[in-house]
């Protein structure tokens, strides 16, 4: 199977769709991805005409996730409970970065299927009852290729005054 690129440092925009079969309820989100293969990301999530969301940053310390509309600051290590505030679901963050990096999952029993391109199409995890599945619009699909710019303040999020604080 192979992966889109092989860079180092990306920056884009994604479009997020989080389906709950079991509810019957769907989710979708505009994220702003800044990100180092295997090192700090950041994403800025929004919500229809660019209401902010929540904004997500983990390094190898763990994650902060401030979650805008409850005024909640989340912090905690990189464990299975992570992405909860932002996903609301279990979920390792090394699926997220893997997932971000258009990069197959591996271990436990995820099972991945490359599509006719031969990049990754669809990863499935049937104990967690969770399936990732890649779009990919060629036609709309723009590549701009620049050094992004990583500045030390862009991997750091604090809690504001008035957020909760939650540690996980």
């Amino acid at each position: 199977m192979q992966t889109p690129g092989s860079f180092a440092r990306a920056q884009w925009e994604t479009k997020l769709q989080l389906r709950d079969i079991a509810k019957d309820k769907t989710n979708n989100l505009s994220v702003d991805v800044l990100a180092e293969r295997n090192g700090p990301m950041r994403m800025e999530a929004s919500a229809v005409m660019g209401i902010p969301v929540a904004s997500y940053v983990m390094d190898r310390s763990g994650f902060r996730c401030a979650v805008y509309s409850s005024k909640t600051f989340y912090e905690g290590s990189l464990n299975e409970q992570a992405l909860k505030p932002l996903l609301h679901l279990a979920l390792s963050p090394v699926v997220l970065s893997r997932v971000v990096f258009d990069e197959p999952l591996h271990g436990s029993d995820w099972k991945c299927n490359a599509g006719s391109d031969g990049f990754v199409a669809d990863c499935e995890s049937a104990s967690r009852k969770i399936k990732i599945a890649w779009h990919r619009e060629e036609a709309s699909r723009e590549v701009h290729k620049t050094e992004v710019q990583f500045k030390p303040e862009t991997f750091k999020l604090s809690p504001a005054p008035s957020f909760k604080l939650i540690r996980l």
